[in-house]
């Protein structure tokens, strides 16, 4: 069984973030294991990317093309 973590984000916050378009319980996952806010805000726009095969060079490395 999952452990229940307490990441401080309400009901009301959550489902005012999911309808806005974020996330914030993943968004305080990733903070919880040291991600920083920027760079975890990235991951959660790149990931769905690389799920669904659209990821590219300069969507997953804005770098990459330099």
């Amino acid at each position: 069984m999952s452990k229940i973590e307490n990441l401080g984000v309400s009901v009301e916050e959550y489902l005012d973030g999911l309808a806005a378009g974020s996330d914030f319980l993943e968004l305080k996952r990733l903070e919880a294991r040291g991600i920083p806010t920027n760079l975890a805000l990235e991951v959660m726009v790149i990931i769905p990317k690389v799920i669904d095969g659209t990821a590219t060079p300069s969507i997953t490395c804005p770098r990459a093309n330099d």
